[in-house]
């Protein structure tokens, strides 16, 4: 996949999208002065569409699917940051739970995206 095919990607599209919500939903996290969490959630948010793009641009189909995998790994510990959230008492439960469906929605098609390149380039299930 050629460096900028990524963008064209419907998973890398709603990752794009699922951290513009979350950036809603985060910043006012830094005004009430947890600034090391909400660092954590920047990361953690930008983190998800950072390794699609790098797995894409990998130009390896194995190195697409272990960035794959981070992502979805990334996109599990960012709904799991979003509870956090809502238990510090830093937003609602409204706020982050259709955030949270559309990080479902992602995770599926994630898996979706890694068992058609395990099945198109003969890859293991470990990678």
């Amino acid at each position: 996949m050629n460096e900028s095919n990524w963008e064209r990607l419907l998973v890398w599209q709603k990752s794009m999208m699922i951290a513009k919500d979350c950036y809603h939903i985060i910043m006012p996290i830094k005004e009430a002065k947890d600034f090391g969490f909400h660092q954590h959630l920047i990361k953690t948010m930008v983190s998800v569409s950072s390794n699609i793009a790098e797995g894409a641009a990998s130009g390896s189909p194995a190195g697409f699917h272990k960035h794959l995998n981070h992502a979805t790994g990334s996109a599990a510990e960012l709904s799991t940051q979003l509870d956090l959230t809502v238990q510090f008492g830093y937003t609602s439960a409204e706020k982050v739970e259709r955030v949270k469906e559309e990080i479902k929605v992602l995770i599926k098609q994630l898996n979706a995206l890694k068992a058609s390149l395990r099945r198109r380039h003969n890859l293991s299930q470990k990678w």
